[in-house]
């Protein structure tokens, strides 16, 4: 075993002065091998050459101050939460502009005046789809962004009334297509937001719609519609995909770091 260890010493030693690391190799023979960790201590030395030799070349590092560099980095960070704050306010202040006068004189037909009627009623109360459909661009400006779910969206917004910039499915890993049809066809962009690994929806209770004329101008996707377990499982056929790297459920990184790396 002595023997052994002696040889590779001696290779080691050879392949090191073939380098031009003989002064290394010597020092630490005269140590009389009480070094622990030889390797740490030549990386240490290797990179406080390297970073003499950059400092003398480069005038930007040389120049290089920690505390200065902390400041800018406060500095920065402070003013991208400032700019963060003023965007929420210019955007409530572009919804806030966009709301009708409520004095200046209305016809009997303006949104306005219809839902200020229907406000002050204590029966004979219009139903919301109706409503809805009454004052279709007064209520995307008081309420420009809404959370509802599919079946509300089908029943409450006329197809032919609305249309959203965005729409936005969570949780899209447990709904049938058919289900999210609706508010796709209200939207010009969409995005189905899911994990492929949970639960598929349930039709325990509930019959699914298969009408072809949903797919009737593509006959793949309608296979596939009908085959496809979730809204989720048809996108990821249809759409581009994109995978979050990390995720928000703890506001503390040290508490949720370790299923960031490991899932």
């Amino acid at each position: 075993m002595l023997l052994d260890n002696w040889i590779s010493c001696v290779e080691t030693k050879t392949a090191c002065n073939e380098l031009a690391l003989a002064d290394f190799t010597d020092k630490i023979e005269q140590r009389d091998n009480t070094l622990e960790d030889i390797v740490s201590i030549f990386k240490r030395g290797f990179f406080t050459l390297w970073v003499q030799s950059v400092i003398g070349s480069k005038e930007t590092v040389e120049q290089f101050r920690r505390h200065n560099h902390d400041e800018k980095i406060k500095r920065f960070v402070s003013l991208d939460e400032r700019q963060l704050l003023i965007a929420q306010e210019r955007i409530r202040q572009n919804v806030i502009n966009g709301i009708p006068d409520t004095n200046r004189v209305l016809s009997a037909n303006d949104e306005l005046s219809i839902l200020q009627r229907e406000i002050g009623k204590k029966r004979r109360i219009m139903p919301l789809r109706k409503l809805f459909k009454s004052i279709p661009n007064l209520l995307l400006k008081l309420k420009p962004c809404m959370m509802m779910s599919p079946l509300s969206v089908a029943y409450f917004l006329e197809a032919e009334s609305y249309e959203f910039d965005m729409v936005i499915f969570d949780e899209a890993s447990q709904m049938y297509v058919e289900k999210g049809i609706p508010a796709i066809y209200r939207a010009k962009r969409v995005v189905i937001a899911g994990d492929p690994k949970q639960l598929r929806p349930s039709s325990l209770g509930m019959g699914r719609i298969e009408d072809d004329d949903y797919f009737e101008e593509d006959e793949v996707l309608r296979n596939v519609a009908f085959d496809a377990k979730s809204l989720l499982d048809l996108a990821r056929y249809k759409y581009k995909e994109a995978l979050l790297n990390y995720h928000y459920r703890s506001k503390y990184q040290e508490l949720i770091e370790f299923s960031n790396h490991a899932f």
